[in-house]
């Protein structure tokens, strides 16, 4: 039985080998190169006897006959891969086998081929000169592409200072002018190019001086030109200084040429100074600022010079606008720089003059600039200053600042008696000059020094109607607008005055005629020679309108009563002042009985009230039962805002991280006391100075009730003299109390800063008075 099988077995092989033959691949597979969403096809002609099954493989992963992704045609031998992807890149394999010998197996690879592109284009940059720039251009393709560089549509050539690295980035060293401009990034390979989006360098350079000015000596009261030339990017601004200080008074002319501004600096020189010319840009690296200096030298600049002083123009700037720019001012040598010396002295007096009236103040300016900077007079004995005049010293003090000059001389904010070896005019205790001691305008109208705000404006004088407040009305009415006559200014009877003829101006050759001295009130007025009306204002018409005729009753005063009155005696008078003491005394006395009345109304209806309210509640002999406290939600604000039990400070809580510390004032009883900014405190400011007083954090109870009691007491109070409570934090720890900030201290520094400066003072009427006034 075996031997039939065998032989069976030989037969088909020998009738298999005469008449069938193995598969043989004819064309075998290559590499396809093929471009992003093309078509590929792979070719496998294979010789078979019978024919063979071709099966297709990728990466030796066997293709489904169902794939849809893949295509075969012509009995198996020809694959086609539509619309190649990325990912169809590999090895494909193609295998014939029709049960005869050995498979045949051939295999080709799919290498995708990619046109170029920009993956990341590079962007504006704003570099600083002499610095490196670096500009991206990361491409995409097969084969690799190659990337150059264009500047301006140029090609960029490699060098030392310019490189392009492996991967397309261009680098440029030691950044110049030159390298400002439109960049682009070109990527080629054989399958095209592509141009990258066009990006600008732009190059900042500081600012740099290229010419600086000049020192110079020349003559006083020459005007000078100094130049200073300056380049960068952005264009720099261009300041001069003089002594470090703002130029005024002075003219700048500028010019731009490319990227170089000049600019021209024209002067006036009265004294030596150092210029300072400051070229200033703001580049990406920061702000630049650089300088260059000149010194400019006066030859004989101190005119007439002499061992008390000199003379010489006023180059200040607090009394610039008072002193004519012209004006020869004596300088006292006595001091160790005298101009900037008298310069400080009149600044830090100026700060007394702050809350003057709108009356007071321009004329004790005016004043207190001419006796400190008196005129010069250059004599044969070497320059000497003219001290101001006195009737335009009385007339200041007795007309315009009658009620501020007592507080005015007792000023002690400067070193006394500065000037007094020079003019021999000042008071012991203030740049207020000394009025009896100064020469008589009358006497030698050139030996003293005007002051023009008191002189009369003869430009401004007018006869028949009055321009303003009429100070300057010089007309011939002589009767109130009522018809009483007018009492002459000269005179004393029926009412007593000091305004004196003498020494105001406006009063000069009056007579009796209509008058507003120093425009003290709102039209002319006068007094009146009717004993029971002192003054009157008179009928004289404001130029420009229709006279207008009111009747008055003989026995009124008639016009409207003004802020500032026609003067009366003299404050010093003694009748005056007693009578002014008992005045007030009485008003107080008054006052006091009938607050200490209405205080014990009020306490004795409180007292009624509440014995009221105890007559009318119900008394509670015990708990109910079923009320058990341990089952009560607890409350989590208990014994945390003790404060916000007030009504009154409910109102004022404020929340404590709001508060921004400024700086430490002190250490309290209660604890730190600090500065600090408030925003949103009060409505009509965006924040609000405080100084918060802040309990400290180991307060016993007794100081906490102390804390909480001042809190309380302090809300009642709202008085202009009493600082006053602003806000409360109540809530949570610490406990901080808001107040008004004191930026100018507080009474107890007043006090000590006007302290007198002698043993022995004469105590004046007129200080209790003014005590009483302020309480």
């Amino acid at each position: 039985m075996k031997a039939v099988e065998t032989i069976s077995v030989f037969l088909l092989v020998l009738v298999t080998s005469s008449y069938g033959k193995a598969p043989r691949i004819i064309t075998l597979l290559e590499t396809v190169d093929v471009l992003l969403d093309h078509n590929a096809t792979f070719i496998c002609e294979v010789d078979s006897r019978p024919s063979a099954e071709i099966t297709w493989m990728k990466n030796n992963n066997p293709i489904m006959y169902y794939d849809s992704r893949y295509i075969t045609k012509e009995q198996g031998q020809m694959l086609i891969i539509p619309h190649v992807r990325e990912s169809d890149s590999g090895e494909y394999c193609c295998i014939a086998s029709n049960g005869i010998g050995e498979p045949a197996k051939s295999c080709g690879a799919l290498q995708l081929k990619m046109r170029p592109q920009i993956k990341r284009h590079p962007t504006n940059v704003t570099l600083l000169l002499e610095s490196k720039a670096s500009l991206p251009c990361v491409t995409l393709g097969n084969p690799k592409p190659d990337v150059t560089w264009l500047k301006d549509d140029e090609l960029i050539k490699v060098s030392d200072r310019v490189t392009i690295l492996d991967y397309g980035t261009l680098k440029i060293h030691n950044l110049q002018k030159e390298d400002a401009g439109q960049y682009r990034c070109v990527a080629r390979n054989s399958f095209g190019l592509a141009f990258s989006k066009p990006v600008t360098i732009e190059v900042q350079a500081p600012a740099r001086i290229l010419r600086v000015p000049k020192e110079k000596r020349v003559a006083y009261g020459s005007q000078i030109s100094l130049e200073c030339n300056a380049t960068g990017n952005p264009i720099p601004t261009i300041t001069w200084l003089e002594n470090g200080n703002t130029i005024s008074g002075a003219s700048v002319e500028e010019t731009l040429a490319g990227e170089v501004i000049l600019s021209v600096l024209k002067v006036t020189v009265n004294k030596p100074a150092l210029y300072t010319c400051l070229a200033s840009n703001r580049h990406i690296a920061g702000a630049n600022t650089v300088k260059a200096t000149a010194r400019v030298t006066v030859a004989e600049w101190r005119l007439y010079k002499g061992v008390a002083g000199y003379c010489s123009a006023y180059r200040g700037d607090v009394c610039r606008t008072i002193l004519r720019d012209d004006l020869l001012v004596f300088f006292n040598s006595s001091l160790s720089d005298p101009e900037d010396m008298q310069e400080y002295l009149v600044q830090s007096f100026w700060t007394e003059l702050e809350g003057l009236s709108m009356l007071c103040s321009p004329a004790v300016r005016s004043l207190l600039c001419h006796s400190s900077f008196p005129d010069c007079n250059p004599s044969g004995l070497g320059p000497a200053p003219k001290p101001v005049c006195r009737e335009h010293c009385l007339a200041v003090k007795e007309l315009y600042c009658h009620k501020e000059w007592l507080v005015l001389e007792g000023s002690s904010s400067v070193q006394p008696g500065i000037f007094s070896s020079a003019t021999g005019s000042h008071t012991p205790s203030s740049l207020l000059p000394n009025c009896q001691a100064l020469p008589s305008l009358h006497t030698d109208p050139d030996a003293c020094t005007h002051v023009p705000f008191v002189d009369i404006n003869r430009d401004q004088i007018t006869t028949t109607c009055y321009n303003d407040r009429g100070r300057f009305y010089q007309g011939s009415m002589n009767v109130t607008r009522s018809g009483i006559p007018c009492q002459s200014w000269s005179q004393q009877v029926p009412h007593q005055h000091r305004l004196s003829v003498e020494v105001i101006p406006e009063l000069k050759n009056s007579e009796n005629y209509c008058r507003n001295p120093g425009g003290i009130s709102d039209r002319p007025w006068c007094y009146s020679l009717n004993p029971n009306i002192r003054w009157e204002y008179c009928d004289v018409p404001q130029c420009g309108e229709a006279t207008m005729v009111s009747v008055i009753k003989p026995e009124s005063p008639g016009p409207r009563q003004t802020p500032r009155l026609p003067p009366t005696v003299t404050l010093s008078s003694p009748a005056y002042s007693m009578s002014v003491i008992v005045i007030i005394l009485t008003a107080l006395a008054a006052t006091v009985f009938f607050t200490i009345i209405i205080l014990a109304c009020r306490r004795r209806r409180k007292q009624w009230r509440n014995r009221k309210r105890a007559m009318e509640t119900p008394t509670l002999s015990a708990l109910p039962s079923e009320l058990l406290l341990d089952r009560l939600h607890p409350n989590p604000m208990y014994q945390r805002v003790p404060l916000l039990l007030n009504s009154k400070l409910l109102a004022l809580e404020y929340p404590r991280n709001n508060i921004q510390y400024v700086r430490d004032i002190g250490e309290g009883a209660f604890g730190r006391v600090f500065q600090a900014r408030a925003p949103g405190l009060l409505p009509m400011e965006s924040f609000t100075m405080v100084a918060v007083k802040m309990l400290k954090e180991e307060a016993s109870a007794d100081m906490q009730n102390d804390f909480q009691r001042e809190a309380a007491l302090m809300a009642q109070f709202d008085h202009p003299n009493i600082v006053r409570l602003l806000g409360v934090c109540a809530v949570g720890k610490p406990m901080c109390l808001m107040f008004e900030y004191m930026a100018h201290g507080d009474l107890n520094e007043f006090l000590r800063r006007r302290s007198p400066t002698q043993s022995v003072r004469t105590l004046s009427p007129c200080q209790p008075v003014r005590s009483q006034f302020f309480l």
